[in-house]
């Protein structure tokens, strides 16, 4: 009995640390479960660097990423398997917070810093998870630390040491959160007077000297973004439908966001802090304006997210601050609230990041056909899949990294018509020289060294990627001018579910077999479907979804079809099916019983 109370006792003790680490751990579950996901866009362009060079790899001056890109690093080093470099940059994001939370914890002894970094990579939060490296996840960690670090006003050597490090990687990581720099210096000089004049002064110059060595760093592209922000802020006029849809698409993806916003406003308020709750307020509003003109189209995608991150600032920083103001009998309330909330928000990414395992497995199947047809590197048309319409950018560089995961199979590159063609109407498309392959998308990323020698690769991890030509693995094929020859000959087959829910579209993966003597182009021939109940066409015009590749004569290739289900439940017979358009059907397929619910 004594040590069930014992037991009892520890437990109710350390009740928020413990909801705190399960939190954590669920995290590190969930990067180490889609590590393959977490390489797009400027992930896996960074990963790259860093095999290939075997060193830490900065531009324009954001130095914080040296904390994402440690740990892989040291794999590298130890040539470990190109699945533990991955693995290990997926879990050394949550590391690095994990790491920040401990220093919180029990270098500074405040016990609800924990939720602060949890929620900063949770709340508005979900295609993001997918780019770990973005410079603002990293600096609103450190943002953190030097907040505590003000609080505790020591103004001896080591400290003030600690807190210049920590704002050089914070203004040189990403130079507009100096706005929230300089708020928390003002509500400081507020709260205790000019008495410590020499610190801000000190302050104020390192952080100007840091925003100087950042514009020095800085390069065209985002000189031209910032000029295009300021452009907005001074000509754009935001009419009243406008306002209306922000609020809408902010009561579909941000209303956590807002809620945490309104709670600390309600908890400044309570506790008579009024000229505080104004400035709160004021500060809402201008970063709300500022995040809105960085990305005025409302579309919900990673590159939105990380836009829209200040908005997540604004709503859990101050928490570290109001959450002292919450009554102690209802604090396990509010962290049991928070701890529910984050694996809520976990369970949702875990959903929403569908579109990229389909991308990644998008990308292994390109690499199979290239292992099967003895070629390194391809070119396929873009967006076949629609649930991956935009995420195909960085197939170039993720590709090749994917396909050292097997370090005894040949290395595949794959690349996408519109990298070529890009490359092509410059006039001179150095991919011509097989001596060259593509990095990455110079179109997209305006990086300077889009275009590599084979001689720089990391010849551990991609030790057979030798210079070769690209091959053409889409529209190259002669349309056909009629389906004669593959009627009967071009098989479709899917292993359905039983049931699905009505008005949902879904992918289904299909098998294409064919026995024709003939190439099908992929650029001409779309799978496609029909619906009946009680042999009864309901719809027979279904979705197309293009093929992947243009498929040889006597092979066979699986891919996902895109299928939208009817909008009235019923038993179905879901029937499989090729189109040329504007020539004809191919006809003579399986079909298979569905139940809409």
């Amino acid at each position: 009995m004594i040590r069930l109370s014992n037991y009892t006792s520890f437990l109710v003790k350390h009740y928020n640390d413990i909801m705190l680490h399960f939190a954590f751990l669920m995290w590190f579950v969930l990067a180490s479960f889609f590590s393959q996901e977490r390489l797009f866009s400027d992930a896996g362009y960074y990963l790259a660097k860093l095999v290939d060079y075997q060193c830490f790899w900065t531009e324009v001056n954001r130095y914080i990423r040296v904390f994402s890109q440690w740990l892989p690093l040291l794999f590298v080093y130890l040539k470990a398997d190109m699945a533990w470099v991955i693995w290990a940059y997926s879990i050394g994001h949550v590391l690095f917070f994990y790491s920040c939370y401990l220093v919180a914890r029990i270098g500074f002894g405040h016990r609800y810093a924990g939720w602060i970094f949890i929620l900063l990579q949770t709340i508005g939060i979900s295609y993001g998870f997918c780019a770990p490296g973005f410079e603002y996840y990293y600096v609103a960690a450190f943002l953190v630390l030097w907040l505590l670090m003000l609080q505790q006003n020591r103004y001896t050597l080591i400290p003030i040491l600690g807190q210049l490090f920590l704002l050089f990687f914070i203004i040189t990581g990403y130079r507009t959160v100096v706005v929230f720099v300089g708020s928390a210096l003002l509500v400081h000089c507020w709260l205790h007077g000019l008495k410590h004049w020499k610190y801000y002064l000190g302050i104020g110059t390192f952080v100007l000297a840091c925003l100087l060595l950042k514009k020095w760093g800085s390069t065209d592209y985002e000189e031209e973004k910032m000029a295009w922000i300021l452009h907005l802020v001074l000509e754009h006029h935001f009419t009243l439908n406008y306002w209306w849809e922000l609020a809408q698409y902010y009561g579909q993806h941000y209303k956590i966001t807002w809620l945490l916003i309104t709670i600390n406003l309600v908890l400044l308020l309570a506790n008579r802090r009024y000229v505080l709750s104004l400035g709160y307020v004021l500060g809402v509003l201008w970063v709300q304006y500022l995040v809105v003109l960085s990305h005025i189209d409302l579309v919900h995608t990673r590159y939105q997210e990380q836009c829209y991150f200040p908005l997540v600032l604004v709503a859990v920083l101050p928490l570290l601050a109001t959450i002292f103001f919450v009554k102690p009998k209802y604090k396990k309330f509010v962290f049991s609230a928070f701890f529910v909330l984050t694996i809520s928000q976990f369970i949702g990414i875990a959903i929403q990041i569908k579109p990229y395992t389909e991308r990644v497995d998008l990308m292994h199947r390109l690499i199979a056909v290239g292992r099967q047809q003895g070629k390194q590197k391809l070119i396929v048309a873009e967006d076949t899949n629609p649930l991956i319409a935009d995420l195909t950018f960085g197939l170039g560089i993720e590709t090749r990294l994917l396909s050292a995961l097997q370090p005894n199979r040949q290395t595949v590159q794959v690349i996408r018509t519109s990298d070529w063609q890009y490359l092509e109407n410059l006039g001179n498309n150095p991919l011509r020289d097989s001596s060259h392959y593509l990095h990455t998308f110079k179109g997209f990323y305006d990086r300077k060294d889009s275009i590599y020698l084979h001689q720089n690769r990391n010849q551990t991890y991609f030790p057979n990627f030798e210079p070769s030509p690209y091959y053409w693995q889409t529209e190259k094929i002669k349309p056909l001018d009629n389906l004669t020859a593959i009627k009967g000959k071009v098989q479709l087959t899917a292993t359905p579910r039983h049931r699905y829910r009505r008005s949902k579209a879904y992918l289904i993966h299909i098998a294409i077999q064919n026995n024709s003597p003939i190439d099908l182009p992929s650029q001409q021939l779309k799978i496609a479907y029909h619906w009946y109940q009680a042999e009864e066409v309901t719809a027979w015009e279904g979705s197309r979804t293009a093929l992947e590749i243009d498929l040889p004569s006597h092979s066979q290739y699986a891919q996902p079809m895109l299928i939208q289900m009817p909008d009235k439940k019923g038993r179905y017979r879901l029937q499989l099916d090729m189109v040329a358009e504007g020539i004809d059907w191919l006809g003579d397929q399986p079909s298979y019983e569905i139940e809409v619910q």
